[in-house]
């Protein structure tokens, strides 16, 4: 938050310090903070966050977006808005933003759009879903890697398969967040889950919606099923 104010690295790791760094920038003057997917759900973390917004100058604003209802009856001064689902047209273009096309031919980039198509389907009208799976770097059938923060969608319903890579940021534990997936499920390349705690972290037993669950390992053409 102080890099984003100052525009400069930031050195200090204390965080009474840096609370007193980003009230000094913002003292004094009048600002508009986007304090985005917030998950503070308790007053004295909220009262701790906010200090240093405390002393600009009439006028200044602090706005918050969540997934969270217990967040907003923790920050609520104003009536909350409830954002409403994207339409698929919109979804598309958030879609469309985040993919890179310009190298393919025309008659790929109408294959890929078709196939965008289907995918903003699936998205359920959630940006943030379609930000993610159109920076994918290729097909979905040929992907190495999942995108990471996968985690975060937690509204999605539907997800064909989960490649679980060798990073925090895309390793199964990702699956934790996703709770309300339904249908069928392939967890791909298990190899990389190295501690039991991590499979526990997938919390796969609370996935009440899933009918069919694939475990595959790579190099094995066998796999897990139920």
């Amino acid at each position: 938050m102080v890099e984003t104010v100052t525009r400069k690295p930031c050195i200090l790791n204390d965080l009474n310090s840096l609370q007193l760094d980003l009230m000094d920038k913002l003292k004094d003057t009048k600002f508009l903070i986007v304090l985005d997917d917030l998950w503070i759900e308790d007053d004295v973390n909220w009262s701790r966050l906010k200090e240093p917004f405390q002393h600009g100058i009439r006028g200044s604003k602090i706005l918050v977006t969540t997934r969270n209802e217990n967040v907003v009856s923790v920050v609520c001064t104003v009536q909350a808005y409830h954002l409403n689902q994207l339409s698929n047209e919109d979804c598309r273009l958030v879609f469309a933003n985040h993919a890179c096309l310009s190298s393919e031919s025309s008659e790929n980039i109408t294959t890929l759009e078709k196939i965008g198509r289907q995918i903003v389907k699936k998205c359920n009208g959630l940006p943030l879903a379609a930000q993610l799976l159109g920076g994918l770097d290729a097909l979905p059938d040929s992907i190495e890697d999942m995108p990471r923060g996968m985690g975060k969608l937690n509204h999605l319903q539907h997800l064909d398969f989960f490649i679980v890579g060798k990073h925090e940021e895309n390793g199964i534990k990702e699956l934790g967040g996703l709770s309300n997936l339904h249908g069928l499920l392939s967890i791909r390349n298990l190899e990389n889950v190295i501690k039991s705690e991590e499979a526990l972290e997938a919390r796969i037993m609370d996935k009440k919606h899933i009918d069919s669950l694939s475990l595959q390992w790579s190099g094995c053409y066998n796999c897990l099923s139920n």
